[in-house]
């Protein structure tokens, strides 16, 4: 799975200071807890092998969590990520409609439920 990164590339905008800090906490539990590390795991730039259709198949997240969802897929499936350089421009016209809130509540969610699964599948290793 190839996921575009604004922090592998080159960006001229202003990034919100609270967009990074939610990214960087973000970037540190990907990694604790699923040993994957995503800098810009909100990244909507993604392609994907052919053989990681499954993942689609079992989302369970539509919406803000959705892009984070499948990185943690990935991470139960042992699927490779990489992130790769792209260029960003800033926004000219209009405002971002994510309610903050919501985003919180629905990463937690996912992150949550992953965690239990990711236990579980570490357990079930162990039992082999």
């Amino acid at each position: 799975i190839t996921i575009g990164s604004r922090y592998e590339g080159e960006y001229s905008y202003k990034l919100p200071l609270s967009t990074r800090i939610g990214e960087a906490i973000l970037e540190v539990v990907i990694r604790v807890l699923f040993g994957q590390r995503v800098r810009n795991n909100q990244g909507g730039f993604r392609a994907f092998h052919r053989r990681t259709y499954k993942m689609f198949e079992e989302t369970l997240f539509h919406g803000y969590a959705f892009t984070t969802e499948l990185i943690l897929s990935a991470a139960l499936h042992d699927y490779k990520i990489k992130e790769r350089p792209i260029h960003l421009l800033g926004r000219e016209h209009g405002a971002s409609y994510i309610v903050l809130n919501k985003l919180l509540i629905s990463l937690l969610l996912c992150i949550g439920l992953y965690a239990i699964k990711n236990v579980k599948r570490l357990f079930s290793k162990r039992k082999l």
